[in-house]
């Protein structure tokens, strides 16, 4: 019975930890909203249209770096979410896209609210799973899954799309009895294929889900030491997600380096005061161009600073575990792969540590004279 089949997958999604639904109404996906409300696992949030709700999905998942679900109706329903994929995708923010569709013999028969809806997001997911709700068996429900939720997590974060088509009668057995769902008190009657006692005694073998993280290489100061010494060095942080660990450095770095955190990095704080206004329609002087520029998060909105990169083309360091690393200053980036806060305390034990040389430097020779590599006294340019 299909209402069984879905209570199933509502259990798949809750041992994978997607408790949390934003739902914009419809027909087709009606059942799994169903199955969904049948469970108390599951906080369900309504909204009456589609492309304010998978914002609201796409906010959670940038809040919380965990996937949110966004369901949705068959039809023109999931192209309202487009925004929020192209968004989730460039923000690398996790994302989970469901959508109800018609089996595949009613696709192009000019069925209303009927379009082509596997593969809907293109490249713009990081994985995508369609699937016929009554035909897929249980192991390809169980991998496809979590496989698509892992997609979500691992490597670079992103929006990934499940499209779930749903046969007539797509009531059928629809209660609004609340029970709890799980996997186990589920494992009969799901595969057409076997007999009950079959299907009852085959263990479930569900995978326990674990996002496993990056690991980090270690990140040595004398490295860095031999990039930055007696450079002029500017740090740079593009869009981001909040990141304590790095806004505890960053706050120490904040003496000794001119750092600019663009509008969008969430780190705005730790860097220089108005520098955006600093740069707007101003001839920069030439002693303030940096000799290295070190990035961390992705692009910067500031089209005042992004000129004046381009243009001054500095040996430009980007530094982060995803190697997809873009090139918005033209100027062919050296990909050095480590966590942000690591290298940015390495860092910031070099330029500490110059910085008291400099001084001890002074005190012996009775003048206030600093050179302009000295990294605070270049952040005092700035």
């Amino acid at each position: 019975m299909l209402s069984e089949r879905l209570d199933y997958i509502a259990a798949l999604f809750h041992e994978a930890g997607i408790n949390n639904w934003f739902v914009a109404p419809g027909s087709r996906n009606a059942p799994i909203v169903a199955a969904l409300s049948r469970s108390e696992a599951f906080n369900l949030h309504s909204f009456p249209d589609e492309r304010a709700c998978a914002f609201a999905a796409m906010g959670f998942g940038l809040k919380n770096r965990y996937p949110a679900a966004f369901l949705c109706t068959s039809g023109s329903a999931l192209a309202n979410a487009y925004p929020a994929v192209l968004e989730a995708y460039y923000q690398r923010i996790p994302l989970l896209i469901v959508s109800a569709d018609r089996p595949e013999n009613r696709i192009d028969q000019w069925d209303g609210q009927t379009i082509r809806q596997a593969q809907f997001f293109g490249n713009y997911v990081r994985h995508s799973f369609h699937f016929d709700a009554r035909s897929i068996s249980q192991e390809s429900l169980i991998e496809g899954v979590f496989s698509s939720i892992k997609g979500s997590l691992e490597g670079i974060p992103g929006p990934i799309h499940i499209n779930i088509a749903l046969s007539e009668p797509i009531y059928e057995g629809i209660t609004s009895e609340k029970n709890g769902i799980t996997t186990s008190n589920l494992n009969s009657n799901l595969d057409h294929n076997q007999s009950a006692s079959e299907t009852s005694q085959k263990p479930l073998n569900i995978p326990a889900f674990a996002h496993k993280g990056p690991s980090y290489p270690p990140v040595f100061p004398a490295d860095i030491s031999e990039i930055i010494t007696h450079k002029k060095t500017m740090l740079v942080i593009g869009m981001h997600a909040e990141s304590a660990l790095l806004s505890e450095v960053l706050r120490k770095l904040q003496p000794f380096l001119p750092i600019f955190c663009d509008v969008s990095s969430g780190q705005t704080e730790y860097g220089l005061d108005a520098w955006d206004w600093g740069l707007f329609r101003r001839e920069i002087p030439k002693s303030l161009k940096p000799d290295v520029l070190i990035t961390m998060g992705m692009g910067i909105v500031s089209k005042s600073l992004k000129q004046a990169l381009t243009h001054w083309k500095p040996q430009h360091i980007h530094v982060g575990m995803h190697t997809e690393v873009g090139d918005p200053f033209m100027s062919e980036p050296q990909h050095w792969k480590a966590h942000e806060a690591d290298f940015a305390e390495a860092l910031y034990q070099i330029v500490s540590k110059t910085t008291q040389t400099t001084d001890s430097f002074q005190e012996k020779n009775q003048t206030s004279a600093q050179p302009l590599d000295a990294p605070e006294n270049y952040k005092r340019h700035w």
